[in-house]
């Protein structure tokens, strides 16, 4: 997370939604609590709408959004998380539009970071069984552990557990999303809390529909160019986009920018080509604690590399970038806290973001 927090928190809403700040302000699409399902298999029932997404600029098509849903649900995994991931296993029942998937987190590494259970217990933060529903335009799941307490301890998770269901069935006339969810004991959940949490799916599933339509140029899993036999988030060339130090200068201020949209952080420029940002984080006892976190850029060299640190002050994970020229491409990786290099089509997906917002705002007049 931007205050770098890797407690288990960050596996469900938390880093979503920081996810969804790293990524841009704003919602991708509206959504209405309290409302009319319109759906054939849903009338009567009180749903979340969203307005439409033909309205949208640019406008989303139906068919890419259930794309992508079921791409992140075949892979839950915010790129936070990757650090402390133990495995995601998908298992097909009766074709691929009816899978599990299960996400389970290493207890050891929990326990490095100080958020485990102590005895090296893994973590399950999702659980989920879908099915797809083409004739009905649905997709609908089952959630076996709760992400609202961040899933259950391996040895206490079960799949007959049911912890929550939620169909996402796409309507027409106009083309919206209706989300109608179940909590554990059946009753339909549609009100405005429920909406702050849905925003995590919709902003990250039509957003990057939107972002791959926009992109001018793409990221994903690739050799590095930095050092041999690894593997880095390598961008594609960027030289007839932008400039490299209108991009560099640019995507600094855009990471800057990040962290600026946090509650009461502090930043501070202690020494040039650095600034430190200081942010409150709230305990569960009320207390206050304060978490630092580094970044450091250099032109000349090309690279930029973020330090984050828990509220003990230690270091739990390095983000790396390093600007290339001949060709212009950007590169990123992160190393956790116990050495291990992190590379991902999750974190590709937000350094795309980041590199098409940062090639426009270098070639805007308004920045």
């Amino acid at each position: 997370l931007a205050q770098g927090d890797l407690g288990p928190g960050s596996f469900g809403t938390e880093a979503c939604e920081d996810r969804v700040v790293a990524m841009g302000a704003g919602h991708s699409v509206e959504l209405l609590a309290d409302q009319d399902a319109v759906s054939e298999q849903f009338k009567g029932t009180k749903c979340i709408m969203s307005a439409s997404l033909d309205d949208l600029d640019p406008p989303v098509e139906p068919e890419k959004v259930l794309k992508e849903l079921l791409v992140w649900l075949r892979r839950p995994v915010v790129p936070i998380a990757e650090g402390v991931l133990k495995s995601v296993d998908v298992t097909e029942h009766d074709g691929e539009d009816h899978f599990t998937v299960k996400v389970v987190t290493d207890g050891l590494k929990l326990d490095a970071y100080g958020f485990g259970r102590g005895d090296g217990a893994d973590r399950v933060p999702i659980w989920k069984t879908v099915k797809v529903d083409r004739a009905k335009g649905c997709v609908d799941w089952v959630d076996h552990v709760s992400e609202l307490t961040m899933g259950a301890w391996a040895d206490e998770a079960s799949e007959t557990h049911e912890k929550a269901r939620i169909a996402v069935t796409f309507v027409k006339n106009p083309n919206r999303l209706e989300l109608v969810t179940k909590d554990e004991e059946g009753s339909v959940l549609s009100g405005d809390m429920l909406v702050k949490g849905m925003y995590f799916l919709t902003d990250m599933i039509v957003g990057t529909v939107q972002q791959q339509v926009l992109a001018k140029v793409k990221a994903c899993v690739g050799e590095s160019r930095q050092q041999s036999g690894v593997k880095s988030v390598i961008v594609e060339k960027m030289d007839e986009h932008v400039d490299y130090e209108g991009f560099f200068h640019k995507f600094v201020t855009i990471q800057r920018e990040k962290f600026e949209k946090i509650p009461g952080v502090v930043i501070d420029d202690p020494t040039e080509g650095e600034f430190v940002t200081v942010a409150i984080i709230p305990q569960p006892d009320g207390s206050e604690k304060t978490s630092t976190n580094s970044v450091k850029h250099n032109v000349n060299t090309g690279s930029i590399t973020l330090e984050m640190h828990d509220t003990e002050g230690i270091l739990v994970n390095t983000m790396y970038w390093q600007l290339h020229k001949d060709p212009l491409q950007l590169e990123a990786w992160s190393i956790t806290k116990t050495g291990e290099r992190i590379v991902s089509e999750s974190i590709a997906r937000v350094v795309q973001f980041d590199t098409n917002q940062t090639i426009e705002r270098a070639n805007s007049w308004f920045g």
